[in-house]
């Protein structure tokens, strides 16, 4: 069984006059192809030595990235969490994790990869944010079980925050509507006077609209603040 492992940053405070001459770690990304049942898999990083060129004392401070829990019960309501180690991963999505690549917004979203072959259950709402950021997903495929998601990594491969877009969509904003893009009007996104007090169902009314409406182009969920 091989894995994704998500990127943790890593940063350290050197202070001058010590006589230490331990190792100062630096991340380097590996090119490592994983698991290919998803696309866009993610680099696995390893820790690589490099030696100080003057005495130091290293305190070394891990920065946990901010990611959301999209439980497959919906009876649970999506939360915040902080994602310190690979447990942590692993823990929220039931077992090993595989990544998923958004692209707008600049998104990963980690997935358990043995969820078809458990018998999980499909999550719904996970689905349909994939389905509505991804218009290639639309049924083709579903996701299965609890589902993480966090900010792409960063040019060091280091994991990063949720985008505060889809943080403020899924935790911050109270009211939505509809916009779209059709044939005739590709440059220009319109909408009606629909509101929306839940983005999930604003979400599902959305990817409805996209399979009855043959001249939409894209559809998007936006707050109505």
């Amino acid at each position: 069984m091989t894995e994704v492992s998500p990127c943790f940053i890593t940063r350290y405070a050197e202070t001058e006059g010590s006589e230490s001459t331990s190792p100062l770690y630096h991340p380097r990304i590996l090119d490592e192809p994983r698991n290919k049942a998803l696309p866009n898999q993610i680099a696995v990083v390893n820790l690589q030595p490099r030696w100080l060129e003057k005495t130091t004392t290293i305190r070394k401070v891990t920065i946990m990235p901010l990611g959301a829990l999209l439980p497959h019960d919906e009876d649970q309501a999506p939360r915040l969490v902080n994602l310190a180690t690979l447990r942590d991963f692993q823990t929220a999505v039931g077992g090993y994790i595989e990544a998923v690549t958004i692209e707008s917004p600049a998104t990963t979203l980690f997935v358990d990869e043995d969820g078809k072959v458990k018998g999980s259950p499909v999550n719904r709402r996970a689905t349909i944010l994939w389905w509505l950021l991804v218009p290639q997903a639309r049924h083709q495929d579903v996701l299965r079980g609890n589902i993480v998601l966090i900010g792409p990594p960063n040019k060091e491969g280091q994991s990063t925050d949720l985008p505060e877009e889809l943080r403020h969509l899924l935790f911050d904003a109270k009211s939505f509507k509809i916009e779209v893009q059709t044939i005739d009007s590709q440059d220009t996104w319109s909408g009606n006077r629909q509101v929306f007090t839940d983005y999930f169902t604003a979400a599902t009314s959305a990817l409805s609209l996209a399979d009855r409406w043959t001249t939409v182009e894209l559809v998007r969920v936006v707050t109505t603040d």
